[in-house]
């Protein structure tokens, strides 16, 4: 439990992650007493940071409990939503307490599952013939298993379409001699992944990767 000074109008705590996260959410839980609420803060405003000096507000004025709150155990928590990356996360309670003093008995920080969320890529080139190859992409979650692309969007682009360019099948396509970059972007389920790789056309107008 934590119980800040009384006289204390704008009493705050920030939470440091063992690395930048996903953070879904924060719960807070407060203080309760006899199926009520007790203890209560004026409201919540809660900061998150990737580097604990720039700070995105992703809650100004929570709603919170106050004394003729009823409580159950079923529905004792307050969630708010936050849904950035965050390392920082900052907690404030704007006015202090409702009447003389405020309680948290505890603050959960919630992430986002990774299982099911792309977060890497595979890309592999595969000759046709001298002059064309095609890619592979295989993606994977954040717990390092494969995902089934099939509706993902797939962009696949080159920095010099004049040494290679792309075709309608993502195919990459030598047109002279030189360098490029080529990048796939692939966006499944509103997450995106990007892979980058090189590839050379020769003197001869054969494509290769180095």
């Amino acid at each position: 439990k934590w119980t800040p000074a009384a006289d204390d109008e704008n009493p705050s705590l920030t939470i440091k992650l063992n690395s930048i996260s996903e953070v879904n959410s924060v719960t807070a839980y407060f203080n309760n007493k006899d199926r009520t609420y007790m203890n209560t803060p004026k409201a919540i405003r809660i900061e998150v940071s990737e580097n604990g000096h720039d700070w995105i507000t992703t809650v100004e004025d929570g709603s919170v409990p106050n004394t003729n709150t009823s409580y159950a155990y079923e529905d004792d928590m307050y969630t708010y939503a936050v849904n950035q990356k965050a390392q920082y996360i900052r907690i404030t309670f704007p006015g202090g307490a409702s009447e003389e003093v405020m309680d948290v008995l505890e603050i959960q920080v919630n992430g986002v599952d990774i299982s099911n969320l792309l977060s890497d890529l595979e890309v592999e080139p595969e000759q046709i013939d001298d002059q064309t190859a095609n890619l592979t992409i295989t993606g994977y979650s954040g717990t390092g298993s494969q995902m089934d692309l099939s509706d993902a969007k797939i962009s696949v682009t080159s920095d010099a379409e004049d040494i290679i360019r792309i075709n309608e099948q993502n195919q990459l396509v030598a047109v002279s001699t030189g360098r490029a970059k080529i990048t796939v972007d692939v966006t499944l389920n509103g997450r995106k992944a990007s892979e980058s790789l090189y590839a050379d056309v020769d003197a001869a107008g054969k494509l290769y990767f180095g």
